[in-house]
This record gives structure tokens, sequence and C-alpha cells, in this order.
């Protein structure tokens, strides 16, 4: 598992136009920002053309990314997720697929499971920590890609309200998972 310090050293690579770093940062974080657009999308042909773009935008705006507290994983989970709203937004939704339609290639070895089951479970230890309108409306913004203007319709409270509840849930999430 790769470093919060390191990632930032290889943003910090790719921004100067670093390929090497660029192949590096890809490669350990592709898995995972894949798993956010297929998890908004549900089409991995979709999922892999939306993570190109979202690694032509780091290539192009690594130099955008500043250390300010946030994890340089969260940066790019954020470029993911909005990256395939965005196309949501000008597409329209795919159908959901089936569980068998997801791409062969995408294997994980046994150190890496044993990590993202351990992630998973603090996170979801933290999720519990958060009142449940709160954390429902994490679940939807960034696990179904949920814009907020829809959040806030649904829960019947204005955009900034729901913007505000999600801000400072993440920022809950970030204490608890520290």
């Amino acid at each position: 598992m790769t470093s919060k310090d390191e990632l930032e050293t290889l943003i910090a690579r790719v921004s100067m136009g670093d390929r090497a770093a660029f192949e590096k940062l890809y490669g350990q974080t592709s898995p995972k920002l894949f798993a956010v657009c297929l998890r908004v999308l549900h089409e991995p042909g979709l999922a892999e053309d939306v993570l190109q773009s979202v690694y032509c935008k780091v290539w192009q705006g690594a130099g955008q990314y500043r250390a300010n507290g946030f994890s340089p994983m969260a940066w790019l989970i954020t470029l993911a997720r909005e990256a395939a709203v965005d196309h949501l937004k000008q597409h329209g939704s795919p159908a959901k697929p089936a569980v068998t339609d997801f791409p062969d290639r995408l294997s994980f070895d046994s150190e890496a499971l044993a990590m993202a089951s351990s992630e998973a479970q603090a996170l979801a230890y933290c999720m519990k920590s958060l009142p449940p309108e709160h954390g429902a409306m994490m679940k939807a913004a960034y696990l179904d890609g949920v814009d907020y203007s829809d959040i806030a319709r649904i829960d019947g409270v204005s955009p900034e309200t729901a913007r505000g509840w999600i801000r400072s849930s993440l920022l809950q999430l970030r204490d608890c998972l520290s």
C-alpha cells in the first residue's frame, strides 16, 4: 500500500512532467479509481474511458494538487467521482450490469485484499458514528454518484445544507480514520 507521503511525492513529480512517476502513480491508484468509476457508471467500458480522462486531468493538473491535510488519494477519488458523475449528466445512466460483467483483468493479491478489507472495516466503523441521515447522504454522493442538488431535494433540505452536512461528515470521517 502506498503511503500519503509517497503519493504526494509522485504527484509533485508528475507536475514536473516525470513520466516514470506518472506510470507508478497510475499503477498504484488505478484499481481504486476504476472501482470508483465503475460504482457510479455500472459499465466497465465506460468506467475505463472515464478513468483515462481522469488520468489525463491528473497529468495536466498535478500542479494544482496541494497538500492541505487531505490525502492525495481523496483528491484522486474526488476527480474520478466527479468525472463519472459528469459523464452520467451528459450521457444518461447505463443499465446496471450483472456481477459477471466485471473485467477479468482485475486481480488483486492477498495482501491488497487484506488491506482493502481492513480499510473497509475501519470505514464501516466510522460511518456508524455519523448521524444516519448524514451517512445516507455520504453513501448517495460517493457510492451512488447522486449529485448534491438531488440529495437535497430527496432529503428536503437546501443544497447548501446538504453540501455542509456532507462536508462536515467528510471531516468527521477523516478524523475517525486518522
